[in-house]
């Protein structure tokens, strides 16, 4: 205590968000030559200069949000720096980003490794989402503790031709994926079909149908050892979004047929829409609603979507099951309390 009176609050106190904006900025561009511009097996999930390209390309997609001020133009230049330098390529098949070999995929540029068979602890949505017989689906050594899933109204937002809708199971499972009547499963704790159904309307179900709704995520490959646990590596940034970040700063910045050749353009005989089985992007998409669902069919489940909710001001709204519209300082978290007790010149954040 005699230690932070000593400093004085003003420099331990709450910061603005310009504030922390232009400290987290100047910190990247101050140290973004000293990092290797390399991409190989020695940078491999180490930051390099894309990384921090990549992650003030974020942080100007951001700005107004932020500061008030947009930064479209640096955005773009952020991106651009990264396309430019022909060291990343769209992979023709978008699952090839998230197998358990993820490691050989050109797209990802910085990546959380993982791999239970050199220690580098593991990568755990199979435990998180599958059902508890889900390991007959797909010979897996253990079943999953029926967690995470999708709702119908994230689904609606695929279209039934869209590749990348396979990154949910929905609808009737079957052992070893043989699909005949054979070899239906159930969930024998409730002697029903295991079937997922993506609609949910409430979360105090206390049905035993409840143990079955949701739609979950395969967009990582299942690990058939490891007994649940996984090595594929997770992208923080991959060339996709970089591609989408650049679309959306270009129509933000009043650019609309340079977002549309961005969104659609080609890198290694695939655009990000062809690869998902898809016409190009169109016209009567590019708005902030048609941006932030074409977000959501390539980056769901990577951590983006929050953000993206609210740059697009769609997070506080009303949404199904049981979320009512929320209030505006929702989008802000809150500071944990046991920062507050460590810290008394701090003043908790406005509406909680």
């Amino acid at each position: 205590m005699n230690d932070i009176h000593a400093i004085g609050c003003s420099q331990l106190g709450n910061k603005s968000r310009p504030e922390v904006f232009a400290y987290v900025e100047k910190e990247i561009k101050d140290n973004l030559m000293e990092l290797s511009p390399d991409v190989n097996s020695k940078t491999y999930g180490r930051v390099t200069q894309w990384f921090a390209y990549a992650l003030l390309a974020k942080l100007y997609l951001n700005a107004e949000v932020y500061t008030g001020k947009p930064r479209w133009n640096d955005c773009i230049a952020a991106c651009n720096a990264i396309l430019t330098s022909n060291k990343y390529t769209l992979e023709e098949n978008f699952f090839s980003n998230f197998l358990v070999a993820n490691e050989k995929s050109g797209e990802n540029i910085f990546v959380i490794p993982f791999d239970i068979n050199a220690g580098l602890n593991s990568f755990w949505i199979q435990g998180a989402t599958l059902h508890y017989s889900s390991y007959s689906t797909f010979g897996l050594e253990s079943g999953g503790f029926n967690g995470f899933c999708s709702t119908a109204e994230y689904l609606k937002l695929f279209d039934i031709q869209d590749n990348r809708r396979k990154m949910f199971l929905v609808g009737q499972q079957y052992v070893n994926q043989i699909k005949d009547s054979a070899h239906i499963q159930y969930d024998p704790a409730i002697d029903l079909p295991l079937i997922f159904d993506p609609v949910i309307t409430n979360f105090s179900n206390s049905s035993p149908e409840s143990r079955l709704l949701g739609a979950r995520c395969a967009k990582w490959e299942f690990n058939k050892s490891g007994s649940g646990l996984m090595s594929n590596d997770f992208a923080v940034y991959r060339l996709a979004d970089i591609i989408l970040m650049k679309a959306e700063a270009q129509f933000r910045n009043g650019d609309v047929e340079n977002a549309l050749m961005t969104i659609n353009q080609k890198i290694n005989r695939v655009s990000i829409r062809s690869r998902a089985g898809l016409p190009d992007f169109g016209l009567s998409e590019m708005n902030p609603d048609g941006i932030l669902a074409e977000r959501a069919r390539e980056l769901s489940w990577e951590g983006h979507r929050r953000n993206d909710m609210i740059r697009l001001g769609h997070y506080t709204d009303a949404r199904i099951p049981e979320k009512t519209p929320s209030e505006g300082f929702r989008t802000l978290y809150p500071i944990p309390k046991s920062e507050l007790d460590k810290n008394p010149c701090l003043v908790q954040n406005p509406g909680y």
